[in-house]
């Protein structure tokens, strides 16, 4: 059915004419703006975050020697992922090695992302977010289980602590960190709308609502939502940072996907 429901809105085109905002990264921001158009969107891409590496990686390279004692790999991200096991590769060790570990992902694309490298996946949550997982380890026996979480820097500490609660025994080593990009790049990218109020914004984490915000202003986002803008989140994390804000969340899929948030889009303008 969601295939038969893609194909006809793609064949419909439902967003020609629709202007809407891609906040995320520049190295994830692809398949999500190639989508959009895809349904005919005039996308423009603000890229709000950036992804450097952390402060330092003592953390991450002890945790990498010690590989062997961990009885759980989770990602939350597919940053996660690709820079967790870049960094292994630049440490001389063989990530194939790796086989043989339950590995946890928050979602379908870190699975994907997961695949990509070779490697298994254990356990994918039905909901695709840290509260999934806890549920799911809910669920399995993890009193002395040793786990580590590969995470950005600034990560949520909600799964590292409800797995200690479980009786894990949990290491979260950061392996990159989310930055603000140059506000005059993005200045750039802003003067595509050409002083158009955009018909959806999309946002994919709470550090894209945050330095949007703060690129913005809030008083003009405020001003856009009263010409009719909606705003797009890709989950609840997400969907809450815009509620701190006092900001209406009119768009957010079941699961937090690329493409169901796409077909949200699409659904809210059927």
């Amino acid at each position: 059915m969601n295939n038969a429901r893609n194909i006809k809105n793609l064949t419909e085109k439902k967003l020609a004419g629709k202007t809407v905002i891609v906040t995320r990264a520049r190295e994830q921001a692809d398949e999500l703006c190639h989508l959009l158009e895809k349904h005919g969107a005039k996308v423009i891409h603000i890229p709000c975050i950036r992804i450097d590496p952390p402060e330092s990686w003592q953390a991450c390279d002890e945790a990498i020697h010690r590989l062997e004692s961990y009885h759980w790999l989770i990602f939350t991200s597919t940053n996660g992922v690709n820079k967790f096991l870049e960094r292994v590769k630049a440490l001389g060790k063989d990530i194939q090695n790796l086989q043989t570990k339950n590995i946890a992902v928050v979602g379908a694309k870190t699975a994907e992302v997961l695949q990509s490298w070779q490697l298994p996946v254990t356990l994918v949550p039905e909901q695709f977010q840290s509260e999934g997982l806890i549920n799911e380890f809910a669920k399995l026996n993890m009193k002395d289980v040793r786990v580590l979480i590969p995470s950005a820097q600034e990560g949520r500490a909600l799964l590292k602590e409800a797995l200690k609660k479980q009786g894990a025994m949990v290491d979260v080593v950061p392996v990159y960190k989310t930055v603000a990009p140059d506000e005059k790049e993005l200045s750039i990218c802003l003067d595509e709308l050409n002083g158009n109020v955009p018909d959806v914004i999309t946002f994919t984490s709470p550090s894209t609502v945050k330095n949007f915000v703060a690129l913005i202003d809030l008083r003009k986002i405020k001003a856009w939502l009263g010409q009719g803008c909606r705003l797009a989140a890709i989950g609840s994390v997400t969907a809450q940072a815009l509620e701190k804000l006092q900001l209406p969340v009119h768009i957010i899929p079941d699961r937090s996907t690329s493409m169901e948030l796409v077909n949200s889009i699409v659904e809210n303008f059927t």
